[in-house]
Formats: structure tokens, sequence, C-alpha cells
């Protein structure tokens, strides 16, 4: 077990602030995730704590190239500051063999619902590491909610086995009670809060343990972090779906959960929005100190696979896919989608049917094409090119499960 320890921050220990000012400088959008640790877990002066904390707010919240630069300076004078300081760990020094910890697995879940419905989930197993985002995806109704639900504890597996290494004190025995402080669901249909935002942050805060003198800072913190600025007195009733989504973001997060669940949270936002969140959950995800481990259902296959490590793909209650994003597309085979207004499978087999294309499919797109072998982007384009044929979008998915969506394993 690591225990919480007491140490005078030397050049050779961690975090290191010449490392930090150093971070800042080449590559600023991950360094102040790791300088927000820093005021998480170390005792640091008042007025420098304050300091930091205004100036990554000032950082995610700049309209330009000149304001996030005057962040970017007014954080390493702090940092600067901090050199000649005694401060003192509030947390615990984890080695770096176990910042990846398994913090979840399941074998062989099963569930099937009583009444009319015949939908059953069966033999699904997959584990969860600290630090690392898992998107499971499908189509509505195939089992994603009943899966998040029952690693949340919301939902009773009818069989099969569930554990929370680092959590569980006894590996035969769930102590639900402890679990669920460190577990927390979103779900799809969020729930009417009463109250400002402010006010909610506050007293969630305060509840998951936040001490009165940092309660302020911390929550100033989640209020800027995730843009909501503007709206800190407002309550529900004033809010649009995105920012509603937002306010529960930040009344998880400031609850400091291992585990967070989010279940189709990119439904109610636009474009904009969903790259922003999606941002904002890898770098959590990424942090060196208080890793969060996520799970995210979405239908937005092409956006999630953007920044999850695992995905978790279901089909009428079984999972068709199961592996690291990066394991996906080393059959051999090649996978590409396309639209054309004057193309269709007919055509499409005469070009490639050389050039090993065995199947098509019609998407929302346009069509899809599985090749046999290995089949570069160059060389579909330049025969398409060449065959005067008119693209208006073409992407190789070869790494991507929707090559699984269309084509199935």
């Amino acid at each position: 077990m690591i225990s919480y320890v007491n140490f005078k921050m030397q050049p050779d220990t961690l975090p290191n602030i010449n490392l930090l000012i150093g971070g800042l400088k080449q590559s600023p959008d991950l360094t102040v995730y790791d300088i927000n640790d820093l005021v998480k877990n170390f005792e640091l002066p008042r007025e420098i704590k304050y300091g930091l904390l205004l100036g990554i707010a000032n950082f995610f919240n700049s309209d330009g190239s000149s304001d996030k630069d005057k962040s970017i300076q007014s954080l390493l004078e702090l940092l600067e500051q901090l050199k000649d300081k005694n401060i003192v760990s509030k947390a615990p020094i984890i080695p770096e063999e176990v910042k990846r910890r398994k913090i979840f697995s399941c074998i062989d879940i099963n569930k099937e619902y009583d009444g009319n419905t015949a939908f059953k989930l069966e033999n699904i197993s997959f584990d969860l590491f600290e630090g690392e985002i898992t998107a499971v995806v499908g189509e509505n109704g195939n089992g994603k909610s009943t899966v998040c639900k029952i690693v949340a504890g919301l939902l009773k597996e009818d069989s099969g086995t569930l554990r929370y290494p680092i959590f569980q004190t006894d590996p035969e025995k769930l102590n639900w009670l402890s679990l669920k402080e460190k577990i927390i669901f979103l779900p799809q249909e969020l729930q009417k809060t009463n109250g400002s935002i402010e006010e909610n942050l506050i007293f969630e805060g305060r509840m998951a343990g936040i001490s009165v003198d940092q309660i302020e800072d911390v929550t100033q913190f989640y209020i800027q972090r995730l843009g909501l600025h503007n709206y800190r007195y407002a309550t529900w009733e004033n809010l649009s779906g995105g920012y509603r989504l937002r306010f529960k973001l930040a009344l998880c997060l400031i609850k400091q959960p291992r585990l967070l669940i989010l279940d189709e949270p990119l439904g109610n936002l636009d474009i904009k929005a969903q790259a922003e969140l999606l941002y904002d959950l890898r770098q959590l995800c990424n942090s060196r100190v208080n890793p969060l481990t996520l799970i995210i259902t979405s239908q937005h296959i092409d956006e999630i696979e953007h920044i999850a490590d695992n995905i978790l793909y279901i089909e009428n209650g079984r999972a068709l896919l199961n592996c690291k994003i990066s394991e996906i597309g080393e059959d051999g085979e090649s996978c590409f989608e396309l639209r054309s207004p004057s193309i269709n499978s007919t055509i499409l087999f005469e070009l490639f049917k050389p050039m090993g294309l065995v199947r098509t499919y019609m998407t929302n797109i346009g069509q899809a094409m599985l090749f046999e072998k290995k089949i570069s982007f160059y060389d579909v384009s330049k025969t398409l090119y060449k065959s005067n044929i008119p693209i208006s979008y073409l992407r190789e998915i070869t790494h991507s499960s929707k090559k699984v969506f269309y084509f199935g394993t």
C-alpha cells in the first residue's frame, strides 16, 4: 500500500519545478495540467496557489495567442518563485511501475431483462487501467448503457465476476458504499439541479472533503476550466443543453472520482463543444499524479477514437470488438469510405476488384469498401482520379472500429 508522506521538494524529486518551467515553454497545453496537479497535491503559499489557479483558468479561457502568452508568462513567474520555497507534499509518491494499475476487471458478465424484451448482455469481459479511456460504442439498444450501469454498481449482473483491484481489500467481497465514493456515473438524461452553479459546486466540494480554506479556489478553478465563468450564478433553467452538461461534469470532477463513466455525453453538443470536451477529458486522464480513468459511450465513433485507448464495440449484447485502438486493422485488410454523386457498388467493383476489393457497404456518408489486402490511400485516390470519378469525401478507416461496424469481424 502507498501511504501519504511529507517531503521537501528537491531538484531530484517530483514534481521538478525546472521541468515544469521547461515544459510550459515547450508544450504549455500539456504542462498546465501538471501545474494543476502541483496545486492540488502540494502545500503552496496561498498567494502563489491562487495565482497559479487564476493563471491556469486564464490560459484555458484566453481568446487569442497574445492573452495565452500573458497567462504563460504569469505562470512562469510564479513557478520561479516556488524554486526557493519549502513545499510539503499532500499526495502519495506514485512509483512509475504502478502509475497504470488495473482499476477494474470483469469476466463473462451476463444480464437479461425481465419482460417482453429479448435483449441479453452476454459474456462481456474487459479491463480498465488508470489514466486510460475506454470507448464503448454501438447502436442504440445494444447494451452500452447496461455495461456502464453494471460497472458503476447501479445494475446487478446476473452472472460473471467484477473486480476493483485498487479499491478492494477483500478480493471476494465488494464494499459498494466505499466504491461509490470513487466511481461516478453521468447518465445521458441529465437530472435538474436546484440552485446556482457556484452554490452546487461549493456544496459538492465540501461534501467530498475539500476544506473551507480551499473550497473557494477549487470551485473557481472548475468554473473557469469548464468555461462556466459567465454562468456561475445561473440556475438550471437558464442553461442550454451544452452548458448543463458542463455543469454536471464540474459537479462530477470536483468530487475527484477515480473512475468516471459518461453515457452519450456528445449528443447535445455542437462540433466545437464536442472537440473541446474530448480534449479536456483526454488531458484529465493524462494527469501524472491523479490520473482519471474514463468510460465513455457514444455513436460518434470518429471523434471518440481520436482520444480513446481501448474500444469495446457491442452489438446485440455481444462484444464484436474488444481491444486497444492501436490493434485495430492488423488483419492485413484495408478499408475506405467515400462519397461521390456518380458512384455505386457496381462501379466500385469494376474499378477496384483487380486491386482486391471483396465487399462494399452503403453508409450514411456514401460507400465503404473492404479490400482483402493492404491498399494505400494513394492507390485508391489515383484510381478514382484516372477514372474521372468526382469525390467529395475519401477516408481510410482500416484502423477504425467503423470497419467492424460496416463489415463485422
